[in-house]
């Protein structure tokens, strides 16, 4: 009878500290699930996290994915993309501080946006963004928008 209680009860606590560490690591950005194919999130925090060097942070719409293929078990492809509406000064800053080329295409993104005309720069992807996005950043600076897509 002790053997099955003891059973029991490391049962409860493994289970507990699974709960809580998916808990706490959902917290950090680091589990983060769309339940629903191609659904626009809206976690300001989650974004933040994933580009700390952006400076006034608004609001965000973005698609955030993860698929696991049939043949690589473990891994897992991520799909991220979004819009990061930018305060006025933020937007005035990385509009003088780097050099915008136009795009000639317009973005093949799944999530809409106001505008047609997007710039690309280099150096804001150098000064701005993290080693570890694998992806691309736009700027509508009529909108003070800047938007992303990425897959790794």
């Amino acid at each position: 009878m002790k053997k099955i209680a003891l059973f029991v009860i490391v049962l409860f606590v493994i289970v507990i500290a699974t709960v809580i560490f998916l808990g706490l690591q959902n917290e950090i950005g680091e589990v983060h699930f769309s339940e629903q194919k191609n659904k626009i999130c809206s976690d300001i925090e989650f974004v933040k996290y994933k580009f700390p060097n952006i400076k006034e942070i608004k609001s965000v719409s973005y698609i955030y994915k993860k698929e696991s293929g049939d043949r690589e078990v473990g891994l897992e492809k991520i799909y991220f993309e979004g819009i990061i509406n930018v305060g006025n000064s933020f937007s005035k800053e990385i509009e003088k501080e780097c050099d915008w080329e136009k795009c000639d295409k317009p973005l093949d993104l799944l999530i809409e946006t106001k505008d047609t005309y997007y710039f690309y720069s280099d150096e804001f992807e150098e000064k701005y963004i993290s080693d570890s996005f694998v992806g691309t950043f736009y700027f509508a600076p009529n909108y003070k928008q800047l938007i992303f897509r990425g897959e790794y």
